[in-house]
Order: structure tokens, then C-alpha cells, then sequence
């Protein structure tokens, strides 16, 4: 019998958003992007415009990270389980510069997860799960939320063809 540990996976990333050091214009008509930038809907409003001063202050920076198992019970039932996790750093300015509170989204923040989940096959094609994640957002990146923790579970069948 092989080792029941299917596999341990993890990763980290770090993303950084920063001000332009040149500001994005048209090359045909010496005008800013913005201007022409996305399509107008119904309504006659443009989605997806151009900024050229959304991080002139402050970079934005992001670490990502995640670590999961997944290991065999039986050869027909498998568990597995994740934790998942993303730091934001502050980049406010002014009254809020250094900021760790939910008085601005641009405050620093954390936003941490675990899951769980269950397979179970019967068939080759045929195997059913359960599953539950419970995932908390805090400080900067918990502006605008109504609920910070949420638990979400789920249950089905599948048949693979």
C-alpha cells in the first residue's frame, strides 16, 4: 500500500500596485486615456476607465499565501484541508496614513480561511463530498463588509463521464 499523503501544497505571492511614473495618454490626439478608455453602455456610461493617479501617493502591497493536504483514508475516501491567507499593507494618506482600523479599505488588513472536504467514491465515475470553509476578513479589508466570518458548506454528487 502506497503512502496515504496524496500531497502537501502551498504557495505565497506578493503583489504590489504602483502609482504611474508616466501618465497614460492617446497617441493620436495628445489626450488621457481616460477619456476614451472602456465602452459606453444603454446608459451612456463608460465602464473601465483609466486612472493614472489610483496609488500616486501610496503602493499598494499584498501578500497571498496558502498550504493544503490532501490525504487517502481508504483508497475510496479522501479528506483534505487548506488554510488560506492575505496580508494587506496600509497605504492611506493623510489622517489615515499607517491605519489598521475599517475607517478605509486602503487600511492594512488581513484576511484569513480553512476548509475541509470529503470524497467519497463508490465507482470509477460516480463519488459524492462534503465540504465546509470558514473564512474571516479584518481591519482594512473588512470595509464594507456586513458580516466579517462567514462558514460556507456544501454537499453534492457527481458522475464523471
Amino acid at each position: 500500500m502506497g503512502c496515504p499523503l496524496q500531497g502537501l501544497f502551498g504557495d505565497q505571492q506578493f503583489i504590489g500596485a504602483r502609482g504611474l511614473s508616466v501618465g497614460v495618454a492617446d497617441h493620436h490626439r495628445d489626450q488621457c486615456v481616460a477619456d476614451f478608455a472602456g465602452f459606453d453602455d444603454i446608459g451612456g456610461y463608460t465602464l473601465g476607465a483609466v486612472s493614472n493617479t489610483a496609488y500616486a501617493k501610496a503602493d499598494k502591497e499584498l501578500n497571498v499565501y496558502w498550504l493544503g493536504a490532501r490525504y487517502s483514508v481508504t483508497p475510496e475516501f479522501t479528506a483534505a484541508i487548506a488554510y488560506y491567507g492575505e496580508k494587506q499593507f496600509a497605504y492611506a494618506t493623510g489622517a489615515d496614513a499607517g491605519c489598521s482600523t475599517v475607517v478605509s479599505g486602503s487600511c492594512s488588513g488581513n484576511f484569513n480561511a480553512l476548509s475541509v472536504s470529503l470524497d467519497y467514491h463508490f465507482t470509477k465515475r460516480f463519488d459524492t463530498y462534503a465540504g465546509a470553509m470558514w473564512s474571516n476578513v479584518s481591519h482594512g479589508l473588512a470595509n464594507g463588509y456586513i458580516n466579517t466570518t462567514n462558514i460556507d458548506p456544501t454537499i453534492g454528487a457527481r458522475f464523471s463521464f
